[in-house]
């Protein structure tokens, strides 16, 4: 085996060696002393068993280590250029780590520049003496491993930024000596730094809690802004409707007076009717009676003048049918009267409804002041809480983490709080608007059953005094119109001439329907001139029935527009008694369906 293969130590401090040194060949070194001997480049990559290395006071840039059993290593007052500590990360079983500048007297741009952060070092467990003396390396006190004893951070030479470290380790030392021999209370320390920490986590804790305690404030202010706005919007629009209905039922309420007095009018036209239909039927009686009268010589004439009464009951047939329109007319005035009745009362409902839904709105507004109010005073309590936790942060700093979490259940609770709140706002709104619409459509049912029952009640007294007035005129009529056909069956057995009196004046008559509105008057001549003819006949008989003749027939054309529009009216009484039975049986069905 070669000789230098055999070597487990190796001292050549203090001697100028030739640069570089690689020293890979001595397999089973533990132990390197190279101190002070001018060195630029170390390489011990080879060197697999190295326990010991004393590199100090060299002017190295670049070292070649791969010994994980490395325990000792000494680089203090070298040339490294800036670099953090990455490149000791992997040493883990070093107990001696010394990096720093302690020579004052050296070149001035001879030294070793590591800077940035301790966590590198996190993983050496077994680290008890660090030296980093006049470095830049400024922070990571909390990652040094706890096995370290003794740790040397002065800072001699200006500017450098190791002084961070000494300045935070330095009410943590004994005596002044400890500053120097590096025996800091680093356990202490670590303490501190963890309370500082939790207290910096607890005021981040604190702050964010603040803020969003003014977030939530912010959002809640313009929640509530937002739902004043909009129940203000929704008031004036309600109110708004409520003119329109109320102007609605003015409207309605005039047509209501307008319809009143047409029925009114139509009444009153129905009782003229029925006083000119009476006044006919006692003409026609009289005509008869004086008919019976006539001689033999003035049959002819009395045949035309039958033919004319014939035609009058024709006319009252018209009449009659015009009638019954009236009475039609009549129940379709009074269903309208009761569907205006019926929308005014609907408008009222409504009216009542906007009026709840406006106080609804106001209590909404003084509900949503109260809990503005309300969130103000939970916003204040909030802050006042925060700044007792404060205050007795100082007196409870070993309770700090406990604090932060039961901050955090707090918080989280008061979330849970705040949906419920939301949850039960919309609960109450829901029951509230069912309520509301339980109430309204209870109000309208009773309403619309007690004018269902008023208007029942109505048309029924209404149709039975209608039905008794139509059957007596109806049974008037028909006694009426068969006594005449009985009459005309007698005249006709007696005077064959009447057939042809009869076409012709059925053909006058007829002419006299199509063109009465436009010729009434030149038909009515031409009639009276048919019957002169007639009379000039049987002048024979003496000028007074000739006279009396054309009295008659005179007071049959003045009389001819009544009866038309008598019989007229009689159909509409007839139509409006049809609508009212049917409006009954309607009414009838919906209070009985089965």
């Amino acid at each position: 085996m070669d000789i230098d293969q055999k070597l487990t130590k190796l001292d050549f401090s203090n001697k100028d060696h030739p640069d570089p040194l690689i020293l890979n060949k001595y397999i089973n070194l533990e132990e390197l002393n190279c101190s002070n001997s001018n060195l630029t480049y170390l390489d011990v990559s080879g060197c697999t068993k190295l326990a010991y290395i004393n590199a100090s006071h060299n002017r190295i840039s670049k070292i070649f280590v791969n010994n994980e059993g490395l325990k000792y290593l000494n680089l203090l007052d070298n040339n490294f250029p800036e670099q953090d500590l990455t490149m000791f990360s992997e040493l883990v079983n070093l107990k001696e780590l010394h990096i720093g500048n302690v020579d004052n007297d050296k070149e001035g741009d001879v030294y070793n520049r590591f800077h940035g952060s301790l966590e590198p070092l996190k993983d050496l467990n077994n680290l008890e003496n660090l030296s980093i003396n006049n470095t830049d390396v400024d922070s990571g006190l909390e990652h040094l491993p706890t096995s370290v004893k003794i740790l040397r951070c002065l800072a001699d030479k200006p500017n450098v930024k190791v002084k961070s470290l000494n300045m935070q380790l330095e009410n943590f030392v004994f005596d002044v000596k400890d500053v120097i021999q590096g025996k800091y209370n680093l356990k202490a320390w670590r303490k501190n730094w963890n309370l500082e920490n939790d207290k910096e986590n607890l005021q981040n804790q604190i702050n964010s809690h603040q803020r969003q305690m003014e977030e939530l404030a912010s959002n809640e202010k313009e929640y509530l802004k937002f739902q004043q706005v909009e129940l203000e919007k929704e008031e004036k629009d309600l109110r708004a409707r409520q003119e329109e209905i109320k102007l609605e039922k003015s409207r309605l309420e005039q047509e209501v007076k307008i319809l009143r007095q047409q029925v009114e009018s139509l009444k009153t036209d129905l009782v003229r009717i029925n006083a000119i239909y009476q006044s006919n039927e006692k003409k026609i009686y009289e005509m008869e009676s004086k008919l019976a009268t006539f001689t033999a010589d003035q049959y002819t004439d009395k045949a035309r003048l039958q033919d004319e009464i014939n035609a009058l009951i024709d006319d009252l047939t018209v009449k009659d049918k015009e009638k019954m329109s009236l009475e039609s007319e009549i129940k379709r005035t009074n269903q309208k009267l009761e569907d205006k009745k019926d929308e005014i009362e609907e408008l009222e409902g409504k009216l009542n409804e906007v009026s709840k839904s406006i106080s609804n709105l106001k209590n909404k507004k003084d509900e949503l002041n109260q809990l503005k109010e309300d969130f103000n005073n939970k916003l204040y309590g909030s802050k006042v809480s925060t700044a007792n936790l404060r205050k007795q942060m100082e007196n409870l700093k070993t309770d700090i983490r406990s604090k932060s979490k039961e901050l955090s259940n707090q918080l989280e609770e008061q979330k849970k709080i705040k949906d419920k709140l939301v949850e039960a706002r919309r609960n109450a709104e829901t029951i509230q608007e069912e309520k509301d619409q339980m109430e309204n459509d209870l109000e309208s049912y009773c309403k619309k059953e007690k004018n269902f029952q008023d208007n029942l009640a109505n048309l029924t007294t209404k149709l039975e005094d209608k039905e008794v007035l139509i059957n007596k005129l109806q049974e008037e009529k028909r006694q009426q119109v068969n006594e005449l056909k009985g009459r005309l069956g007698e005249i006709k057995d007696l005077y064959p001439q009447i057939e042809t009196k009869e076409l012709e004046l059925k053909e006058l008559i007829d002419t006299v329907r199509t063109e009465l509105s436009k010729k009434r008057k030149p038909m009515l001549e031409k009639l009276l001139e048919e019957q002169k003819k007639s009379i000039e006949i049987n002048e024979i008989n003496g000028n007074s029935d000739s006279e009396e003749l054309k009295y008659y027939s005179e007071q049959i054309s003045s009389e001819l527009d009544d009866i038309q529009i008598l019989l007229s009216k009689q159909k509409e009484v007839i139509q409006l008694k049809i609508q009212l039975r049917q409006k009954f049986e309607a009414h009838a069905s919906q209070v009985n369906p089965s």
